[in-house]
């Protein structure tokens, strides 16, 4: 009996302390003593906790849903901008799109070009001004607080202010994009070639991106769900193959074809991809629209079966020495498409053909900046990619096979350039598992290490093939020799 009423007093104290929690009210944690029961939480960890339960969803792919649609625009991470060789990276040079780099002095020059170009706008939609922002009102009267992240320096604008921003930067992105398909249009801005690149430049940077909900129901005014579609895919494919300024003929040539190449290829693909992305949910903005179209989520997570296996560090150059060959996999529109075949004596690796340009820092950058925010997608797929190149070597090798179109200078820069980017960055473990795999596999065997070390050696160039070849008549030249010695002809 004693122990029962011990008991009920212990109960009895914790209902007390219960009830006081969620009354608000704060007390002292006392411990019983001789009690079993752990003692009740205080009212801070007690609301900490409560809000947790309420805000974790049902299972996990409900968890990764909500953080890719509740990602939103913000900042770059402040460890990334503290690398002093790709500060400027983050930084626009022609046109400030959002709220966080408005008004700069430097980015005033486009300010009356804005005007222009959503008069242009809302002349292409056949329809009033007032239906015009009406519409845009439907969507965006809460963008400030449902698609930002602001600062303080962005929270002292008032919501007519910036209302009045994000109509007009959305306007000029969508005339501006629309213009990519019809140059005449290019024409009537009077932008000339390093404007227009730079602006180029400036619309895939994480601080001057606009909400894409509110770009698609803007565009929608004027274009149907299919040219839509379209168009985003022509705009961010252009951006990818972009042809670079000041290049010889040959290297103008390679670009054109393989521009030419990947469109014969996917103009019936990269609809269905951009379809297909968009009907899971729809992406931030356009740079998380160029992170989906360049990423297959689905290779981004670990396979059963796989996750015992370790996979060391191998560079391009180790592979080769391995027996892996290189080859472009012209049937793809994403980084990850990466796939690999292992052979008796040999393996081939099959990557996506990337052109590296004065831009493709920026764009790089910016896409690993968005990766690493705290609310953005964990695949890390652009990330893990880059990580794979190391050395000058690597990226001659990748170069020699039509891999890598360098517009950007030397090897050793584009080298630098790459380890620039993935400074300060982890890649997904997880990524590519059954690619590593595969790869590890055919590495750790000895018997092809072994052929493909002495084919390399001896028969990676002329040179060495025709030393081989000497060195072995050398030696049958010796042999006869020795024979003839001791069986001299009779």
């Amino acid at each position: 009996m004693a122990q029962g009423e011990q008991r009920s007093e212990i109960e009895s104290s914790n209902n007390q302390s219960t009830s006081a929690v969620d009354h608000g009210e704060e007390m002292s944690t006392v411990i019983p003593k001789g009690a079993s029961t752990p003692p009740a939480l205080p009212l801070w960890l007690a609301e900490i906790i409560s809000a947790k339960k309420d805000e974790q969803p049902k299972n996990n792919y409900d968890l990764n849903v909500k953080r890719v649609c509740k990602c939103k625009i913000q900042r770059v991470p402040p460890i990334l901008r503290e690398t002093e060789s790709s500060r400027d990276c983050y930084e626009p040079l022609m046109i400030s799109l959002g709220p966080f780099h408005h008004g700069k002095p430097k980015l005033q020059q486009m300010e009356k070009l804005k005007i222009t170009m959503m008069q242009r706008f809302i002349d292409g939609t056949r329809r009033s001004a007032e239906v015009v922002y009406a519409k845009f009102l439907e969507v965006a009267r809460n963008a400030k607080t449902e698609y930002y992240v602001s600062e303080p320096e962005e929270n002292s604008i008032n919501d007519d202010r910036f209302l009045r921003i994000l109509f007009m930067d959305l306007c000029f992105v969508i005339q501006f994009i629309h213009a990519g398909m019809d140059w005449h249009e290019y024409g009537f801005t009077k932008m000339k070639s390093h404007e227009i690149a730079f602006v180029q430049r400036d619309l895939f940077l994480l601080e001057n991106q606009l909400p894409f909900p509110v770009l698609k129901a803007l565009m929608m005014l004027r274009f149907s769900e299919d040219e839509f579609f379209e168009i985003i895919k022509r705009f961010i494919s252009d951006i990818i193959t972009i042809r670079p300024k000041r290049a010889s003929w040959h290297q103008r040539m390679q670009t054109l074809l393989l521009r030419k190449k990947q469109s014969s290829e996917l103009t019936d693909r990269a609809i269905e991809i951009v379809r297909d992305v968009c009907a899971d949910y729809e992406p931030v903005h356009l740079l998380h629209a160029l992170q989906m179209q360049l990423v297959h989520t689905k290779k981004m997570t670990p396979n059963s079966g796989q996750g015992e296996i370790w996979y060391s560090y191998r560079s391009v150059t180790e592979l080769k020495a391995a027996g892996v060959h290189f080859r472009p996999r012209g049937r793809s529109s994403r980084l990850t498409d990466i796939k690999f075949e292992s052979h008796l004596i040999y393996g081939v690796l099959s990557l996506r053909p990337m052109v590296i340009d004065d831009q493709a820092k920026a764009r790089f950058l910016n896409l690993c900046a968005f990766e690493a925010l705290p609310d953005a997608p964990d695949d890390l797929g652009i990330t893990s990619y880059l990580c794979f190149l190391d050395s000058a070597e690597d990226v001659k090798e990748l170069r020699s096979k039509g891999i890598l179109f360098n517009f950007l200078g030397s090897d050793q820069q584009v080298a630098d350039m790459f380890n620039d980017i993935t400074d300060r960055l982890v890649p997904n473990l997880d990524a590519y598992t059954q690619v590593k795999s595969a790869i590890e596999k055919h590495y750790n065997s000895r018997v092809r290490t072994w052929i493909a070390q002495f084919l390399h050696e001896h028969f990676s160039s002329p040179w060495t093939v025709l030393g081989l070849v000497l060195a072995l008549f050398a030696i049958a030249l010796s042999i006869i020799q020795t024979y003839y010695q001791f069986h001299p002809p009779t």
